[in-house]
Order: C-alpha cells, then structure tokens, then sequence
C-alpha cells in the first residue's frame, strides 16, 4: 500500500482519494524524528563497547533515522500533489464554491516545511549540534558549514 501510495506510475483517479493516507504516512515518517536514532539499528547491528564501533553505529544510525523522517516530506508532497489536482479539476468543472482550498494547500505545506525542520535538526544532531560534548558548534555555524544542513534550513524556509 505504502510503495503504491508513493508511486507515480500509478494513476492519479485512483490515488485522488488517497491524499489523507498520504498525509497520515508523512505524520508518521515524521514522527520518527522524535525517537532515539538507536531504534534505526539495522536488524543485524550487534551493541558494542568499542567507543569506535559504537561511534559508527550511531552515525549509521543517525543516517537510517535522517532517511526514514525524509520519507515524510515525499508523501506530504505527494499530498500536496494530488490536492492541488483535485483543486485545478474542479475549478475546470466550474466548481469554486470550496474558498478553504488556500488554507488546505498551506496546512499541507506547512507539513512538508515542519519535515524538512526536522531533517536538518536531526542532521545537526548527527554532526555534533547539542550532543552534551562539549562541542562549540551551533545549529547557524553548521548552517554556514554543511550545505546539506543550510538547503534543508533553505527549503524548510521555502516549503
């Protein structure tokens, strides 16, 4: 069903229906952001009291993480997608008497902006921003420092 909602080759009559699905797809995506990166641990990742070791795992970690919350800002898009189709249709048709679909296309925005927030924080998390380590890094410096970080910030901005 996941793979289906996200494929494009689908037709868009038959996904139309589907934009909430979406929707509640990207909440959950997104809600993986407030776990511990640990729970991303693949199947077959095994602890370790090597700080190396450990230290690799929870990159590995943080990585598996950074990319499963990135599958929220897909299905939010898609979303997005297929309301702004379903809009565009049906002021073809003549049918404008909806005046909420402003306000339903930028609550949607606002999930896909909300995800992308997320990504880049989790990103500096990994990078070192906030881990009790005594690090000087902040969240702006690792904005100026890692392109990765400063376009999620950017895109968050445009979304």
């Amino acid at each position: 069903l996941v793979n289906g909602l996200l494929s494009s080759t689908q037709s868009v009559e038959y996904k139309s229906d589907f934009s909430c699905a979406l929707k509640l797809l990207g909440d959950i995506y997104s809600f993986g952001a407030s776990l511990p990166p640990d729970i991303f641990k693949d199947e077959n990742g095994s602890a370790s009291n090597d700080d190396d070791d450990s230290n690799t795992m929870m990159a590995a970690c943080s990585k598996a993480q950074i990319s499963f919350v990135s599958k929220g800002e897909e299905a939010y898009r898609r979303a997005v997608n297929m309301i702004q189709e379903k809009i565009d249709a049906e002021h073809k048709e003549g049918d404008d008497e909806d005046n909420d679909s402003e306000l339903v296309i930028a609550a949607a925005m606002y999930d896909v902006g909300s995800n992308l927030l997320w990504q880049a924080r989790l990103l500096c998390a990994s990078l070192g921003e906030g881990s009790g380590g005594g690090t000087k890094t902040t969240t702006m410096s690792l904005a100026e420092n890692s392109n990765e970080v400063k376009s999620l910030f950017q895109r968050s901005i445009d979304a």
